[in-house]
C-alpha cells in the first residue's frame, strides 16, 4: 500500500506508513474518504525525448528497462518536493503538487522539481550512456479531485491540467514552460524569462506563458551588515501563559494534569515553553524534556532516551561503563533496596550491557518480557521522581513521535491521577500520528485533567508590537511595516525572519545614536518571499558559501549536533569555530550546551528542514556517508546506542550493504525492547536494502529467523493471522514446509504421533546424529515450533497439536533439552485438555525434572506451571499450590512478568477455593499491580478478575461488578477466551445475585457462545456451566404458573450437563451436585435432594473447599429449614469472611425464631 503522504511503499496490512507515520486507509476507507471536491493545485507534466532514436539501436526489453529507470531517476524527485505521480502518458509522467495534501508552497516545489530534473537528467545520460532530453509544463489552478472506485488513485481533472499537458508540448527541448498563475505565485523566488501570450490548442484565449529560467542566488559580494541579535517579550500569548502557570500551580498543589500545546510550525509553541521554564526556574519543580525529531520516527523510545540520560546526567562522550555508573547512582538513590526490579530494564532502554548479576534478570527474556519490563521499571521510575519533587514532562515535536514513545506515554498517563505529575505534549496539527492518536485519548480518558493550548497565529495589534520590539521602524505602520505584517500573517516566526532577512541584506541600517531602524532601498526594490520557506531560504542563500556549506553539514546530522561530529565530517575545518559563530548571531543556531561536551542546535525546526530540502541529492547522499562514517569512528565501543541512526544515514546514503546491517540490527534492538511497530519497519526496510545490496540471493537459514522474527513481532501487536503466514514460510526455509489443508494437518499429526510412540517403546533410537547442544540451526528451529504454537493456540487448537509433538520430536531427534521441556510439557497440557491425565502426568513429570537439570529459569517456571495446571484439574489443591509458587518464583528471577502473573494468579485462585479470601485477594491485588505497572492487560486482567471474585464473596456487589467489568474489557483486548469465561460467569454471578436474571442470561450466554466458537474446555468452563445452571433453577423458582413446566425442564438440562462436565473437573462438583439438589427438592424429590447434597459435602471436605462446604450447608438450611445447618454454614463462613452468606444466614436464623412458638 503507497502511502499518500509521502508515497512511500508499504506492506499491504500496515497500519501506518512506516517512512513517515502516516495512517493508511484501507480500500473501504479511502473511497469513503476521496469524495470529489475542488482543490488548487500545481500540475506538472515532463515528457521524455529521443527514446525513438535510441530504441532502433537497442533490444525493447533493453528499452523498457530504460525508459522505467528514467521514470524511477524523475519520480524521486517529485517525490521529495512532496509531489505525487498522477499517471504516466506514453514517454510523459504527469505529476500533481497539491494532491490528496496540500502544502503552503506547492507551486514552488512544482517549479524546483522541474529545475531539478533538467539539472539530473545530464547525470542519468552519463550513467546510461544515453542522449535524453526534458520538456517540461507547469500549470496551477482549480481542478476536480475525486477517487475512482476502491482504489488509491485521485483522479484530477480541469482545464488546469490541459493548459499544463499543452505547454509540455509547447516546450522545446531543455525547456520549462510555466503558466500564468505558477509565474504570479513564484515570481519573487525565480527567475523568468516571458514568453508572451500564446493560443493553446482547445483553448479560445491565448494564454500568457514564461520560461523558468533558474532560481536566483545571491552573489557572495553582497554587502553583509554586521549581524544583531533581535529579540522580544512574548507578545500576545497572555491567555496561553496563564493558563499553563495555573496548570503549574496546581501541579505544586499536588495535583497531577496533562497539557496540550498544539499550533502549526513557526506559531511560538516552543517559545511559550522556554518562557515558561525561565518563569519557573527556582521553584520546587523538576522539568525534564526530550524532543522527536523528523527521523526518530524509527528509533524505538528517542525522546525518552533523551530524558533518562538527562535525569541520570548521562553525556553524549560518557562511555559504557560511566554511563551504567551514572544510571546506578540514580536508580539506588530513588529506589534503594530495589535496584534489580529498576537497573537491568532501563539500562537495557538505553542500550547498555547489564552487568554482574543483575545480567540474570534480562539473560532469559525475549522482546515481549522485555517490553513489559521496560515499562514498568520506567513508570515506577518517573512516579518515584514525581514523589520527590512535582514532576514536568515535556514532549516536544510530537507529530514525530515514533510508535513505542507513543505507547509509552500513553502507559504514564493514568499517573497524573496518582501522583504530581503533568505530561507536556508539543506538537503541530498532524492528525495521523502517533502524538495526534496519544493526545485525543488523552482527551477523552483524563478530560477533568487535560487542558489544550492551541497557539493561533498574533492578532495584527499584537504582530505591530512584536514588530516594532524587534526592530525599531519609525513609524510601524508604514509601507515596509504594513507589507511584513501582511506577508506574516500572525505567524511570529515568519515575522522574525522577514527581519532578519531585511537586515542581513541591508535593506535596514540601524542609526547607532536613537537604536532606530531606517530603510536605505526604495519599498519598490524590497522582495519579501510569500511564505515561511521562502523567507528561510532567502536567508540561507544569503550567506557566504562556507557558512553555509557548514550549515548544510550540520543539517544531515540533525537538529541537535555536537562540534566533534560536525568537524569530523566537514571536509575544510578552517575557521569552523568562526562559522559557527556567525550562525549564532545571525540566530539561525544558538550553543545548546558548552559542558560536558559542545553542542549546537537549530533554532527551528523549519530552518534544518529547508536547509537540508536544498542539498542535492548526490551531495546529500556524500555528507549522510561521511556522518555514519564518522558515527562509527566517534563511537566504535557503542554503536548498538547508535544502530537506528546509522542505518538512518546509511540509508540516505544508499549504501545498501551498511544499511541493510545496521537495519536489521536496529530491528533486533527494537525487538529486545518489544518496540513491534519500529521493528517491522526496519526489518521491512532491511529487506528491500538486503536487496538493493544482494539482490535475491538469500540464505535460507538467515531468511528463516528473518521470517521467525516478524512473525514474532505480528503475534505480539495480536495480528495473528499474519504471523502465523511469516511462521509458515520460515518452516519452508529450514526445509520442513508446515500442512496446509485440514487433511494435511491430520495426516501430520498422526505421523508425528507415530514418531512420539516410537520415541517412548525405543527411547535410544530417538536420538539419531544430534549436532552440538548450541547448534543455532536446531535452536531456531526449535524456536520457530514453539512460536507457531503459541500463535495457534489462539487461532487453530488443532495446529497447536501438531506444533507440540512437532517440536517435541524434533528436539529429542537433536537432543535439544530446552525444546524437549517446552514440548513435553505442551504435549502435557493437550493431554489434560483430551481428558487423559495419567498419560499426561507423565509428561508433565519429565518436563519439571528435565527444566531442573539444565536450570533455566523460564523452563522451569513453565514445567511447574503446566504441571500446577495439570494438578489444579484434578483437583489436588495442596500440591497445585506448591508448583504454582515454585513457578512464580522461578519466573520473577528471570524477570518474566507475564509467567509470574500466570502462576501466582492460579495460586490465588486456589487460595480463593481454599476458603483464604484475605490471603487471595491481596495476591490478586498485588498481580493486578503489576499488571498496571508493565502494561500488561492479561496480567492486569487476572489480577481484576481475582479481586472482583474475593468482592463477590464478601458482599461488596458494586465493587466486584466494577472490576469483573474492567477484567473483561482487558481480556477482550488481548484476547484471553479463558479469562473472558472467568469474568463473565461472576459477573453474572454478581447479577444473579442482584436478581438481574435477564442481564446474567445475557453474559452466559455470550460466554457460552465462546466455549463453542473457540473449543474451550476445563475448569473455566465447568464454573461457567454451573452458574448457568444456578441462574436456570433460580428463573424457574421465580417464573409464572404457566412457565414453570418450560422453565424446569431448562432447569433440568443445565444441571445434568453441569454435573456431566464436573466430573472430569473435580472442583465444580460440589457447585453441580448442590444445584442439582435444588433442582430436586423444587421439585418435591426430598431424598434425592439429600443424597445430591450429602455427595457435595463430602467432595467439598476432600477438596478442602471450604467456602463450597459452607454454602451447601446453606443451601440445606434454607431450604430445609433446619437451623443446624445454618450454624454449620455459620461457622465456617465466619473463618473464610464470606459476609454476604453470613448476612444472608443472619436472615435466615431470625426468621425460624420469629416461626417458633
Amino acid at each position: 500500500m503507497r502511502c499518500p503522504h509521502c508515497q512511500h511503499e508499504n506492506t499491504p496490512s500496515a497500519k501506518f506508513c512506516v517512512e513517515c507515520g502516516f495512517r493508511l486507509a484501507s480500500d473501504q476507507e479511502i473511497s469513503k474518504a476521496l469524495p470529489e471536491e475542488r482543490k488548487f493545485i500545481t500540475v506538472l507534466f515532463v515528457d521524455i525525448s529521443r527514446f525513438a532514436s535510441i530504441s532502433e539501436q537497442m533490444d525493447p526489453e533493453e528499452v523498457l528497462d530504460l525508459i522505467n529507470d528514467c521514470f524511477d531517476h524523475l519520480l524521486q524527485i517529485v517525490k521529495k518536493y512532496g509531489g505525487k505521480l498522477e499517471k504516466y502518458v506514453g514517454d510523459a509522467i504527469m505529476a500533481v503538487f497539491g494532491v490528496p495534501f496540500s502544502h503552503e508552497n506547492d507551486p514552488e516545489r512544482a517549479l524546483r522539481a522541474g529545475l531539478e530534473m533538467m539539472e539530473s537528467i545530464s547525470d542519468f545520460n552519463s550513467l546510461h550512456d544515453t542522449d535524453l532530453n526534458l520538456h517540461v509544463g507547469i500549470n496551477t489552478g482549480i481542478v476536480i479531485v475525486g477517487g475512482i472506485g476502491m482504489s488509491e488513485r485521485h483522479e484530477v481533472m480541469g482545464d488546469a491540467v490541459n493548459i499544463a499537458s499543452r505547454l509540455k508540448d509547447l516546450a522545446k527541448a531543455g525547456q520549462i514552460l510555466v503558466g500564468p498563475t505558477a509565474y504570479r505565485l513564484t515570481r519573487s523566488i525565480f527567475n523568468f524569462q516571458e514568453i508572451g501570450s500564446i493560443r493553446l490548442k482547445g483553448k479560445t484565449k491565448p494564454v500568457l506563458t514564461y520560461r523558468l529560467l533558474s532560481a536566483p542566488k545571491l552573489s557572495d559580494d553582497v554587502k553583509r551588515h554586521p549581524a544583531r541579535k533581535i529579540g522580544s517579550p512574548l507578545v500576545g500569548r497572555n491567555i496561553e501563559f496563564s493558563s499553563f502557570i495555573g496548570n503549574i500551580g496546581r501541579l505544586l498543589a499536588g495535583q497531577g494534569g496533562i497539557v496540550s500545546v498544539i499550533g502549526d510550525a513557526g506559531l511560538g509553541k516552543s517559545r511559550l515553553l522556554a518562557e515558561l521554564k525561565n518563569q519557573v526556574t527556582g521553584w520546587n519543580l523538576f522539568w525534564l524534556e526530550g524532543r522527536a525529531v523528523s527521523f526518530s520516527k524509527s528509533i524505538s523510545y528517542w525522546p525518552f532516551l533523551q530524558i533518562i540520560k538527562t535525569c541520570a546526567e548521562i553525556g553524549e562522550e560518557d562511555a559504557e561503563a560511566e554511563a551504567w555508573d551514572k544510571l546506578e547512582r540514580r536508580v539506588t538513590s530513588l529506589f534503594p533496596g530495589q535496584v534489580s526490579e529498576i537497573l537491568p530494564y532501563l539500562a537495557s532502554l538505553l542500550a547498555l550491557e547489564v552487568r554482574n548479576d543483575l545480567a540474570e534478570r534480562v539473560k532469559y527474556l525475549d522482546g515481549e518480557a522485555m517490553g513489559k519490563q521496560i515499562f514498568r521499571a520506567t513508570r515506577r521510575f518517573f512516579k518515584r521522581l514525581s514523589l520527590k519533587n512535582p514532576l514536568l514532562l515535556v514532549f516536544e515535536d510530537l507529530q514525530w513521535a515514533d510508535q513505542a514513545s507513543g505507547d509509552l506515554l500513553e502507559h504514564l498517563l493514568p499517573l497524573v491521577r496518582e501522583v504530581p505529575l503533568m505530561i507536556c505534549c508539543v506538537s503541530r496539527r498532524h492528525h495521523h500520528s502517533p502524538g495526534a492518536y496519544l493526545l485525543t485519548v488523552a482527551a477523552r480518558e483524563y478530560a477533568d485533567r487535560f487542558t489544550e493550548i492551541a497557539v493561533t497565529p498574533l492578532s495584527a495589534v499584537d504582530s505591530a508590537i512584536l514588530l516594532n520590539n524587534l526592530i525599531r521602524i519609525k513609524d510601524p505602520t508604514s509601507r515596509l511595516g504594513n507589507l511584513i505584517l501582511q506577508k506574516a500573517e500572525g505567524n511570529p516566526f515568519f515575522l522574525e525572519e522577514v527581519v532578519r532577512s531585511l537586515i542581513d541584506t541591508g535593506v535596514v541600517e540601524q542609526n547607532a545614536s536613537t537604536e532606530r531602524w531606517q530603510i536605505i532601498k526604495a519599498i519598490e526594490h524590497i522582495t519579501i518571499p510569500h511564505t515561511l520557506r521562502g523567507v528561510i531560504v532567502a536567508r540561507i542563500d544569503s550567506l557566504a558559501e562556507d557558512t553555509k556549506e557548514i550549515l548544510k553539514i550540520a543539517s544531515v546530522i540533525g537538529r541537535s549536533f555536537f562540534y566533534r561530529v560536525l568537524e569530523a565530517v566537514c571536509e575544510n575545518k578552517e575557521n569552523l569555530q568562526t562559522h559557527l559563530e556567525n550562525l549564532q548571531q545571525l540566530e539561525i543556531i544558538y550553543e545548546k550546551n558548552p559542558l560536558p561536551e559542545l553542542a549546537y542546535s537549530f533554532k527551528h525546526a523549519l530552518t534544518l528542514e529547508v536547509t537540508y530540502d536544498s542539498i542535492l541529492l548526490k551531495r546529500r547522499r556524500e555528507l549522510h556517508h561521511r556522518v555514519g562514517k564518522c558515527f562509527e569512528e566517534l563511537f566504535a565501543g557503542r554503536l548498538e546506542e547508535f544502530y537506528g541512526l546509522l542505518a538512518y544515514h546509511f540509508a540516505q546514503a544508499e549504501n545498501w550493504e551498511k544499511a541493510q546491517d545496521y537495519l536489521f540490527k536496529s530491528a533486533d534492538r527494537a525487538v529486545k525492547v518489544a518496540a513491534d511497530a519500529e521493528a517491522l519497519s526496519h526489518y521491512q526496510q532491511a529487506m528491500a536494502a538486503y536487496e538493493r545490496a544482494f539482490g535475491d540471493r538469500w540464505n535460507p537459514f538467515q531468511r528463516a529467523v528473518l521470517e521467525r522474527k516478524m512473525g514474532e513481532a505480528f503475534f505480539r501487536r495480536g495480528e495473528h493471522h499474519r504471523a502465523a503466514e511469516y511462521m509458515q514460510r520460515a518452516l519452508t526455509y529450514i526445509g520442513n514446509p508446515y500442512p496446509i489443508s485440514r487433511w494435511n494437518v491430520r495426516l501430520a499429526i498422526a505421523r508425528q504421533l507415530m514418531q512420539q510412540l516410537g520415541h517412548r517403546w525405543l527411547p535410544a533410537l530417538s536420538i539419531r546424529h544430534a549436532p552440538p547442544r548450541d547448534d543455532p540451526a536446531v535452536e531456531e528451529h526449535s524456536r520457530i515450533f514453539e512460536v507457531t504454537g503459541w500463535i495457534n493456540y489462539f487461532i487453530d487448537r488443532e495446529r497447536l497439536l501438531l506444533d507440540a509433538i512437532s517440536l517435541l520430536n524434533f528436539s529429542e531427534q537433536s537432543n535439544f533439552s530446552l525444546g524437549i521441556v517446552q514440548g513435553c510439557l505442551g504435549v502435557g497440557l493437550i493431554l489434560d485438555h483430551m481428558r487423559m491425565f495419567r498419560l499426561a502426568e507423565r509428561y508433565h513429570q519429565r518436563a519439571v525434572s528435565l527444566a531442573e537439570q539444565i536450570r533455566n529459569p523460564i523452563a522451569v517456571g513453565l514445567a511447574y506451571l503446566a504441571r500446577a495446571i495439570h494438578r489444579d484439574i484434578l483437583s489436588k489443591w495442596e500440591i497445585a499450590i506448591e508448583d504454582c509458587q515454585k513457578a512464580a518464583e522461578a519466573f520473577w528471577s528471570a524477570g518474566n512478568l507475564r509467567g509470574w502473573g500466570g502462576a501466582s494468579s492460579i495460586c490465588a485462585e486456589l487460595f480463593h477455593f481454599k476458603g483464604d479470601s484475605t490471603r487471595s485477594f491481596e495476591v490478586f491485588r498485588n498481580i493486578a499491580k503489576v499488571g498496571q505497572e508493565g502494561a500488561d492487560k492479561q496480567i492486569w486482567g487476572w489480577g481484576l478478575w481475582g479481586q472482583g471474585l474475593n468482592l463477590l464473596r464478601s458482599g461488596a456487589l458494586g465493587a466486584a461488578e466494577e472490576c469483573l467489568q474492567k477484567s473483561l474489557e482487558m481480556h477482550m483486548t488481548v484476547p484471553d477466551y479463558q479469562g473472558m469465561i472467568d469474568a463473565k460467569r461472576d459477573l453474572a454471578r454478581c447479577y444473579l445475585y442482584q436478581n438481574k436474571l435477564k442481564q446474567a442470561f445475557e453474559v452466559l450466554e455470550k460466554g457460552e457462545r465462546i466455549i463453542t466458537e473457540q473449543g474451550l474446555k476445563g475448569p473455566p468452563v465447568t464454573r461457567l456451566l454451573n452458574v448457568l445452571a444456578e441462574t436456570h433453577l433460580a428463573a424457574a423458582e421465580r417464573s409464572e404458573v404457566s412457565e414453570k413446566f418450560n422453565a424446569f425442564e431448562k432447569a433440568k438440562r443445565a444441571c445434568v450437563r453441569a454435573v456431566k462436565e464436573a466430573k472430569i473437573y473435580r472442583a465444580g462438583l460440589p457447585h453441580a451436585y448442590r444445584i442439582q439438589g435444588s433442582y430436586e427438592w423444587c421439585n418435591g424429590k426430598r431424598a434425592a435432594a439429600q443424597k445430591c447434597w450429602q455427595r457435595s459435602l463430602s467432595i467439598a471436605e476432600k477438596l478442602g473447599a471450604r467456602h463450597e462446604l459452607g454454602t451447601t450447608y446453606l443451601e440445606m438450611g434454607s431450604r430445609t429449614g433446619e437451623s443446624f445447618f445454618l450454624k454449620r454454614a455459620e461457622m465456617i463462613f465466619d473463618k473464610v469472611g464470606a459476609k454476604l452468606e453470613l448476612l444472608k444466614i443472619q436472615q435466615l436464623l431470625n426468621l425460624n425464631v420469629s416461626k417458633q412458638p
